[in-house]
């Protein structure tokens, strides 16, 4: 089945040194090339979705919770800190509202996260 459509024999090619590529939307991407050898190069149906620009599980959105995303936590308060214990979305590309870390201690007041600065030490509040 060199043509990957489960059907053995079912095509010849002739010939030629050329290589082309058909990738449908959901189906195989296929490479033709060494004299008319048809070498299946990826199987894009069913499979995972990756940040790669196509649609790889075939639901009509591109690159949504693709496995190789990264993930993005809340933040709320809008300090640079996501939610601690969150377990966030996976998208290619930043989301608003969302920061690639998860290491806010509060998440409802911005001057509470792992970057603050303690000055007054009078102040019994932990803002880091």
């Amino acid at each position: 089945d060199n043509n990957c459509n489960e059907t053995i024999d079912d095509r010849v090619i002739d010939g030629g040194m050329q290589c082309t590529i058909d990738e449908t939307a959901c189906g195989l991407g296929r490479t033709t090339c060494e004299a008319g050898e048809l070498i299946c190069s990826r199987i894009i149906n069913p499979a995972q979705e990756l940040c790669d620009g196509l649609d790889n599980d075939c639901d009509g959105v591109i690159d949504e919770d693709a496995v190789d995303g990264r993930r993005w936590f809340t933040d709320a308060d809008g300090d640079g800190f996501g939610v601690r214990g969150e377990a966030g979305v996976y998208s290619c590309t930043p989301l608003d509202g969302r920061v690639d870390n998860p290491l806010d201690c509060d998440d409802n007041d911005e001057a509470f996260n792992p970057a603050a600065l303690e000055a007054n030490c009078e102040d019994p509040a932990d803002y880091n």
